[in-house]
């Protein structure tokens, strides 16, 4: 089922705002990124936030990360991004429900570490 989808970067915050029921439904209330830090990623970092679409250029499920530069990762690191950082820290991997158990989250952390490369080479 993944292969029929086309993988990418987000390009917007409309998409980034069709993902987001994604995340309240793939998280509890306690650990569901909010809109605003979700936007706030994807506005410091959107070669970071990587994405899957039907045929009809619809997402249907999305990695995101921030960069960090501690050497260690911590809820403090993770909590902005440093574009100097060389380690990815993944926030979320969610998908439609509609679309789980289709491969899409596997295809998504297989083609994640090459995208991230074509932007940072040194990114982790």
């Amino acid at each position: 089922m993944a292969g029929e989808l086309t993988f990418r970067n987000l390009q917007s915050s409309a998409e980034v705002r069709a993902a987001y029921p994604f995340e309240v439904a793939g998280y509890s209330s306690e650990e569901a990124a909010s809109l605003e830090s979700m936007l706030y990623r994807f506005t410091k970092a959107p070669h970071l936030f990587f994405g899957a679409f039907d045929v009809s250029g619809s997402i249907v499920g999305y990695i995101i990360s921030t960069q960090v530069a501690a050497p260690l990762v911590t809820h403090d690191s993770m909590s902005t991004h440093n574009p100097r950082g060389s380690t990815a820290c993944i926030h979320s991997v969610c998908v439609d429900p509609a679309w789980q158990r289709k491969g899409v989250a596997t295809r998504l952390l297989e083609l994640y570490p090459q995208s991230i490369r074509r932007y940072n080479s040194t990114v982790d």
